[in-house]
């Protein structure tokens, strides 16, 4: 493994994600002020739904790289496949989406609605 070429395009992803964020946070921001105040894009993401997200994505990314740095395990053979990485990316989805609706039944709140826009 190039653990050089690793960290460069770790590096440039990080970058690109940055340079696509900013635009797309200026005109979502501008397209939810034209939506009526009852709509659901009105809500915000809290700490710890930011937190979920991340965790889901960081495990998205662990299982990616479970065929560079693993290859020869059974679990990145599945992967290699195509329906292999379809499955596991649909499986995460799925997992994480009850798992934030158990998480909110508890109580902890992945999401808020402002201040102002109470339904």
């Amino acid at each position: 493994m190039n653990w050089e070429a690793f960290w460069v395009i770790g590096a440039i992803c990080a970058a690109l994600g940055v340079v696509l964020y900013v635009p797309a946070h200026w005109w979502f921001k501008r397209r939810v002020r034209s939506l009526p105040p009852d709509s659901s894009a009105r809500l915000h993401v809290t700490s710890a739904g930011l937190a979920f997200c991340v965790l889901v994505l960081g495990l998205m990314l662990a299982g990616i790289s479970q065929l560079y740095f693993a290859p020869e395990t059974e679990f990145a053979r599945f992967l290699a496949s195509g329906i292999g990485l379809i499955v596991f990316f649909t499986a995460l989805v799925l997992l994480g989406g009850v798992i934030g609706v158990v998480l909110e039944s508890f109580g902890l709140a992945l999401f808020r609605r402002p201040s102002g826009n109470r339904k």
